[in-house]
């Protein structure tokens, strides 16, 4: 299974209107009751991140009794809660395949949390960063992927990376290991549970493997996704080295790219370019040294278009929450950047003030 190829089809159904299912990787994305785009297993009406919605268990806090773990023989040291937090976990990370209709709000959580899947591959394969800071941006991203999910905060802290593996802390268990033997007791005791599944154990299989390469993008393995197209934009997206390079080599140039983008927005591809684009700027740039904004803004206030810089400023302080917490753990009041402030409309000024 090649999870670029995933990839691909889960961009194309999140930017075209089509309607057309196009099998890929033994699976077809289509809407489900809910208007969004879900990755369905192929010629069934069961999709890759619910086909064991009926095997799920019980909260323990709202059940007067429960089994014992599933995998408690393989695993004798969890217990229900900890069961329950690999359940999350593993239905957080295959939900990545879903391509969720924003509201207003949810719009935040769902930018967020795509960004932040896509990053990882990005930092993986960026080779000029030191170990601190690939730490560092790998902590960040996961903790963001997991927060705009949502999940609960025993989930939200359940995890840390070890060498490049993620591991859940409390029990000390490569989360890989655990998902993997998750698949297989299915498979290997399918005659048990073929009443409450809908899928064959081939198509687990397929589950299993799809869940292992997002997993592998996690934990910073795989190959470098992309987005596709050609353009300065998708180029300067699929290639953080080159946007970092050429921003140190010439501010100028990339501001001059903001607003080029800025008044080329045709389509929902364009504009969520733009907010990957800018989204970068913020993670890679202001995240180290917030002060460079100020660059930006003289930059915006020479060209004297307070419809482009509003447009700019906007969606660096309200596409996501980041600007607000790199400010915060520099000790920066936004405030003081009178010709950003200026132009915030009610939204930044909801999230930054």
């Amino acid at each position: 299974m090649k999870i670029q190829n995933i990839f691909n089809e889960k961009i194309r159904n999140l930017f075209t209107d089509e309607n057309s299912s196009t099998a890929i990787e033994g699976f077809e994305y289509k809407e489900n009751n809910y208007g969004d785009k879900e990755l369905y297993i192929f010629n069934k009406n069961e999709t890759f991140l619910e086909w064991d919605m009926n095997l799920i268990p019980d909260d323990p806090g709202y059940s007067k009794e429960h089994n014992p773990p599933i995998l408690h023989s393989k695993f004798p040291m969890i217990d229900v809660y900890d069961e329950l937090t690999f359940s999350h976990l593993l239905y957080t990370i295959n939900s990545v395949t879903v391509n969720v209709v924003p509201n207003y709000f949810t719009r935040i959580n769902v930018f967020m949390k795509q960004y932040c899947f896509f990053q990882f591959s990005q930092i993986s394969n960026y080779n000029t960063f030191d170990s601190a800071e690939h730490s560092s941006l790998r902590d960040l991203f996961w903790f963001y992927f997991l927060y705009t999910h949502p999940v609960n905060e025993t989930t939200l802290y359940s995890c840390h990376f070890d060498l490049g593996k993620l591991v859940y802390t409390d029990k000390n268990i490569f989360v890989r290991d655990y998902f993997n033997s998750y698949y297989d007791f299915f498979i290997d005791n399918y005659n048990e549970y073929e009443n409450k599944l809908d899928v064959s154990p081939t198509e687990i299989l397929a589950c299993k493997e799809l869940t292992n390469e997002l997993l592998t993008v996690f934990e910073g393995n795989a190959i470098k996704l992309n987005y596709p197209g050609e353009s300065k934009a998708v180029f300067y997206v699929n290639n953080i080295s080159s946007f970092l390079r050429d921003y140190q080599e010439n501010k100028h140039a990339i501001f001059n790219l903001f607003t080029d983008l800025a008044k080329g927005i045709n389509n929902k591809y364009d504009d969520f370019l733009f907010s990957v684009i800018l989204q970068n700027y913020v993670c890679y740039i202001l995240r180290k040294n917030f002060s460079e904004i100020e660059y930006l803004s003289d930059f915006l206030f020479s060209k004297e278009d307070d419809a482009i810089s509003s447009l700019i400023i906007n969606k660096i302080f309200s596409d996501t929450i980041f600007c607000k917490r790199f400010a915060a753990t520099q000790n920066i009041n936004i405030k003081n950047f009178k010709y950003v402030v200026c132009h915030f409309d009610e939204e930044s000024k909801r999230i930054n003030l």
